[in-house]
């Protein structure tokens, strides 16, 4: 765990992030790297809507507004932050292999 920063992240992140550390899971992306996760400002907003309405309605302003680099995260409201780990940590995972070939390629590596 020592290449992975979390600035700003709560207790319940870093002990998400130390027990994927312990189960095993392919961090190697991230150390080799030396991932640096920060957290800045949070909004919190809250609405009386019913959960699948305002899923909805976000995924389709995220889908409408061209921006390539938006997603959506659902998770649980007292893990969110661990919700939003695991997201970034699959997508690490998932583009790790095409980044290596494409530094290869590159004459990078």
């Amino acid at each position: 765990m020592m290449g992975i920063e979390m600035d700003g992240f709560g207790a319940e992140a870093q002990k998400f992030m130390r027990w994927m550390a312990e189960h095993g899971a392919s961090l190697h992306a991230l150390l080799k790297y030396g991932f640096r996760f920060s957290r800045s400002e949070v909004q919190v907003e809250y609405l009386h809507e019913p959960l699948q309405e305002v899923a909805d309605r976000v995924v389709k302003d995220a889908l409408h507004s061209g921006d390539s680099f938006r997603a959506v995260v659902q998770g649980v409201d007292d893990a969110w932050e661990v919700s939003l780990l695991c997201f970034m940590l699959e997508m690490i995972q998932k583009s790790h292999d095409i980044n290596i070939f494409d530094f290869k390629r590159r004459g990078l590596i």
